[in-house]
Parts: structure tokens; sequence; C-alpha cells
């Protein structure tokens, strides 16, 4: 502040900032000074200003660069001049120097992670096929010395290229995790603080009304600073990548964290080329497509044996499916006992994606990613389950008498006496003695935040 108690106008008034370092080094260049802002304060033909009288505010926005502490927090001294004149006379008066202390910046860089195909209904086929739910996944590295916090990103809803009938999609979200802990279902995930040289995976757990290739979204970043303001962007960078599958990469490589199977590469027939880990490192993945069975499964021989030629390191194979969708695939067991696991690691599909618009070709591949395999294994299949023609249960856990506005909703379900199992869940709600109306829709999760009110 600025306050003029002369009986002179003070004109050319102006501020300049200076920053040094501990040794009395000007390092001004290592920081964004934003222009000066000033109250009170008359301009007229370039000058300012300030009249008998008048107190001026002056105000700057300063903006450290990464440069500006690299590894640890560094001192740094803020100071400057005041120049005018007064009565003619040029005065400059130097400002006190103020310390600071500038931390490390985080540096976040962001993959996503789209899965390729989406499996439902088929518009072509009379036949109304479920809709499998598939993902959609985000990792957060910060590579920066600073933590990164209140980090949350909004993800737009996908868009399917699905046939030429030219028929809409309707997507439904429902799961959203961080971490592994479960989130009401929203395409805005709070990834919170990400600690320096770690990452955060979130990811979302959709539905769609029709089949098709998971082709493009689009995503908001924000990163609030300690006073809610998000002046600076720490987003580095943004990649996106198509997913074949999320899997779980195992024995050295197993954290607890999902895996991502990636056709990093373009190629005719779409297939993984690379494994992203969730620490951010990559593998390559060598895919093959040949394998010799001893015998085929049928409903009195369910155990089979399959060889395929995989060279070490990551592996993928895709060939035909050895009972070509007649029996349920229960296990794949290595030679050397390890199993690899189901709908993860090991899966069947009954349809080929080719894109363009085109109907997919119906075929049964069976699909196995696995890390210096043994080249060997055993494939146990069970019979098709019979017609399910019993009801399941569920039920909502209690909520206790008074509770916040915002509490955990818990429920279970069974499918017992020879039953096909659950697929998901319908959550309905009532407030206040009203009709009860949808609040989740196919959900496989068995608790959620509700975000009730007083």
């Amino acid at each position: 502040e600025v306050e003029n108690q002369s009986a002179f106008v003070l004109d050319g008034l102006e501020a300049d900032i200076v920053v040094m370092d501990e040794a009395g080094g000007n390092v001004t260049g290592l920081f964004g000074v934003l222009p000066s802002l000033m109250e009170n304060v008359i301009s007229t033909s370039g000058s300012n200003a300030l009249a008998s009288g008048r107190t001026a505010r002056i105000a700057w926005q300063i903006v450290p660069s990464s440069a500006a502490a690299p590894e640890t927090p560094i001192v740094y001294y803020v100071s400057g001049y005041l120049r005018y004149f007064q009565d003619a006379a040029r005065v400059a008066v130097p400002l006190v120097a103020v310390p600071i202390t500038v931390h490390p910046t985080p540096r976040l860089f962001v993959k996503y992670f789209h899965q390729r195909d989406v499996y439902a209904d088929d518009p072509f086929t009379d036949r109304i096929e479920p809709s499998l739910p598939f993902n959609l996944a985000v990792m957060v590295q910060n590579r920066g010395r600073g933590e990164a916090r209140n980090v949350r990103i909004a993800s737009a809803q996908p868009q399917i290229v699905e046939n030429e009938k030219g028929l809409l999609v309707d997507f439904k979200v429902i799961g959203t995790e961080v971490e592994g802990r479960s989130l009401s279902p929203s395409l805005t995930a709070v990834l919170g603080t990400i600690p320096a040289g770690q990452s955060v995976i979130g990811r979302w757990l959709l539905t769609a009304s029709l089949q098709g290739l998971f082709t493009d979204y689009s995503a908001a970043f924000e990163h609030l600073d300690s006073l809610g303001h998000n002046k600076l962007s720490l987003f580095e960078e943004v990649t996106i990548h198509e997913m074949i599958r999320l899997v779980q990469a195992r024995g050295v490589f197993e954290d607890g964290r999902p895996d991502f199977l990636v056709n990093e590469q373009p190629d005719p027939k779409d297939l993984p080329d690379t494994l992203y880990l969730s620490d951010g490192a990559t593998n390559a993945v060598a895919a093959v497509e040949q394998a010799v069975l001893e015998t085929p499964p049928s409903p009195t021989n369910r155990v089979v044996r399959l060889s395929a030629a995989l060279p070490p390191g990551w592996a993928y194979l895709r060939v035909p499916e050895p009972s070509d969708g007649q029996l349920r695939l229960i296990e794949v067991r290595r030679s050397d006992g390890a199993t690899l696991p189901l709908q993860t690691n090991a899966w069947t599909t009954d349809r080929t994606f080719i894109g363009l618009g085109k109907r997919p070709v119906a075929e049964n591949l069976l699909h196995l990613l696995d890390y210096d395999s043994t080249g060997s294994y055993t494939l146990s299949y069970a019979l098709p389950p019979a017609p399910d023609t019993n009801a399941p249960a569920s039920a909502v856990a209690a909520l206790p008498p008074a509770s916040y506005p915002q509490f955990t909703v818990n429920w279970s379900g069974s499918d017992e006496a020879g039953g096909s199992g659950l697929a998901f869940f319908d959550v309905f709600v009532s407030a206040d003695d009203g009709p009860f109306t949808p609040w989740l829709e196919r959900t496989p999760l068995g608790s959620a935040r509700f975000p009730g009110s007083h």
C-alpha cells in the first residue's frame, strides 16, 4: 500500500518485483510475475498517478516455474522498487525483502485406457444378447517432487461406432473405483492426493445397450491448490491407449492393482502388443495364434490339454475356443500347477469386432495372457447351466436411526438352488415414505455412498 500524505500528485507510479536467492543473486527469471493490480490509481496517457490524500494498493501474482525448486523446498526473497515523480523529482524506494518458500512442483501424466470391444445386444439378431460390463480406466502418475492435492477427473460419455443401422447407444455407469475403493457411480472420479513419484488408478465400469467399438471420449482435468484455485495446470501430458483387456500381472509383478493389456501398434487383427503395469512401466507382449489341442472337449470329456509355442516374457495366445462355445470354461492350469485367473488373464469371446461399421464375425475364441509360459495348459470345462427358473433373493442392510447426510448403503443377494448366479443389482430409494425411484441400475457393487439430505 502507498499512502500519499503530501500535497502533491505522485506521477509515473510504478513498481518492479525482483526475486533473489539466498546468495543475493537475481533469479526473477525463474518466476512468472503477472501484471500488477493497482487500486485508486489514475491512469492517463500511459502514466499512473496517485492523488494527494489517497492510498493505492498494488498486488502481484507470482508463479514459480518447476525449475525454482526441482528437488527440495528452496527459500527465496521477494523485493523490488517503488518509483514515482514527486514535484518533478524522481523517487525510487526499495521494497523490503520478504522470504518465501517454494516447494517442488507436481508433474502429472495421464494415461487413459479404453476397452476396445463392448459386448451387448447385437441389433442384427432377434435374440437380445446381455450387456457385459466394460472398463474405462485412467492412470495418473506424479513424476514431480511435490505432491498433487485435490485431483479429480471428469470424463465425458463415451462414443461407440456400432453398425450401419445407425441406432443410438445408451450408456450406464454402474461402478466407479479409485485404488480399489468403490465410489458412487459417476463419470467424475476424485483421485485425492497423489504423492511425489507415485500413481493413482481410477476406473469406471459401464454397460452399453448395443455392441460396438469403444472409440472416442473426452475428459476435463482439474487440479485445485490449497486456496481452491486452478491457476496453474499440473497435467503435462495426456495419452490414450486402446485396451484389449484389464488384466492382473501375477508373480513378481503382483501388487493388487489392475494392469492393462493394450494394442499400441495398429495391425489388421488388432492384437495386443504392450502391457502397461500399474506403476506405469511397460512390457512388450508377443501375440501367438497357433496351438495344438490333444483331444477336443465334450460333455463326457471335459478336461483337455492345449499346447502352444510361447516365447519367454509376456505372451498373448488367441486361438479357436476348443469347445466352440458348447461348454463353459471353468479353469486354465499350466503344467507347473499355476492357474490363470478366469475373466482376467483367461477369457472367451463369441464374436470379433472388425470395425468400419460392419457386423462382427461370429466366432468362439480363447484368449490367454501369461508370463514365461510353460507352453502347456490343462483346460477344464463344465456343462452349460440349466435354465434358471428360480428367482434370486436380495436385501438391503438396515440403516442406523440417524446418520450423516452422506452415508454408506450395503446390500447383498444370492441365487441358490441351481440358479445361474447374480449379474447385477438394481437399487431403489424412497425418501420420506414417497414412491421408490431408481438410484443405481445394473450395478455389480455391494455398497455405495448415498448423497442424502437433512
